[in-house]
């Protein structure tokens, strides 16, 4: 049931985007008959040839796509890596999806106040960090040559 009710949920969505939103002005102009200017195929990919936008659509794949992958994956490790339960393992993926996705939203205010340069070097520093933490694998570690009293 949980697939149905987000069905309807984006169906609902849907709707009222529909009914609340405008169109683009280039689209209204060309229905309207207006002469809006029109750009070739090749001039779409003009902006391909910044070096900015190569280097931000390399953050956003890193940053948005590691994102995406571990919440996809990060149940199905708990299970195989640690045994846990696929309820338990679904709930701390949500458990980490759920705040990310709200930090998300926050890390552009950041963004706005301490610079994007510093929350995008900050996040790939404890995402790093986190994920080396994901890498290791569950074990137990017995001390050696350390004598109790």
């Amino acid at each position: 049931s949980v697939a149905l009710i987000w069905a309807a949920a984006l169906v609902v969505m849907a709707i009222v985007f529909w009914f609340t939103t405008n169109d683009d002005p280039v689209i209204r102009e060309r229905r309207a008959g207006k002469a809006a200017p029109t750009r070739s195929f090749w001039q779409e990919f003009a902006p391909l040839k910044n070096l900015q936008v190569w280097r931000f659509a390399f953050y956003y794949f890193f940053a948005f796509g590691a994102f995406v992958a571990l919440s996809l994956w990060l149940p199905r490790y708990l299970i195989g890596a640690y045994g846990f339960g696929i309820a338990t393992a679904g709930m701390i993926g949500a458990a980490y999806s759920i705040p990310a996705s709200i930090f998300r939203a926050y890390g552009g205010v950041l963004s706005d106040r301490i610079g994007a340069r510093a929350v995008l070097y900050w996040t790939f520093s404890v995402s790093a960090v986190a994920t080396l933490v994901l890498s290791l694998p569950s074990a137990d570690y017995v001390v050696r040559g350390i004598s109790g009293p």
